[in-house]
């Protein structure tokens, strides 16, 4: 591993139809879009696996054992999400990485795995950055969110009164992240996939997602 001391955490969910991509099943109906949700989650986890840049493992709001996830066996064993909304299922999440000793964690990276476009290029950004010393790096989403996130320690005020879903999740973070004096850099934006408009984007996908 290039980067012996950091973990990438994949969040995801069970791919149960119907409970995943809900948002698209209006457009597609709920077994493809349970197809696209199971094509993503691979797509992004086999480019992790490959870059070779740092251990990994699924974070999951569902079955961990679901092989969807034990099927990349390089990578540590998936754990559960934990908490009543996105803020504190990550935050617990980050510091389970944190206090892992299989891996002295120095650097935890989140990513979702809904962003198709996301490369080894962005995870070595996002890992050198927080070498240099910042705080905590984004790669924002075109929609206002973002596809990743990485820290160097747990930052209570990334997680806590965000309104998550909305397209102010960034700024939020980022204002609060200011007024604590925690040191920020963002990259350059991605597109994840959310909602019906985001659909004819996967046409772009080189190699293309097969779901």
């Amino acid at each position: 591993m290039k980067y012996p001391h950091a973990q990438v955490l994949i969040f995801a969910k069970q791919a149960i139809p119907g409970e995943v991509k809900t948002r698209l099943i209006p457009a597609i109906g709920a077994e493809a879009a349970t197809r696209l949700h199971c094509a993503m989650t691979r797509r992004v986890a086999s480019m992790v696996s490959a870059s070779a840049l740092a251990a990994f493992r699924f974070a999951v709001a569902g079955d961990a054992r679901d092989s969807l996830f034990t099927a990349f066996r390089e990578g540590l064993t998936p754990i559960c999400q934990v908490g009543d909304d996105l803020g504190e299922r990550m935050r617990n999440a980050a510091k389970q990485a944190f206090d892992d000793k299989l891996v002295q964690t120095e650097h935890v990276i989140l990513i979702g795995a809904d962003c198709p476009t996301i490369d080894a290029s962005h995870l070595e950004g996002a890992l050198k950055v927080l070498e240099s010393g910042v705080d905590v790096v984004f790669v924002p989403a075109e929609d206002g969110g973002y596809v990743l996130v990485g820290m160097s320690r747990v930052v209570d005020e990334l997680f806590q009164d965000i309104a998550w879903g909305t397209s102010e999740v960034l700024s939020m973070s980022l204002k609060k992240l200011s007024e604590a004096g925690v040191s920020t850099q963002c990259l350059e934006p991605l597109w994840d996939v959310d909602t019906a408009e985001d659909l004819p984007k996967l046409a772009l996908l080189e190699p293309p997602l097969n779901w």
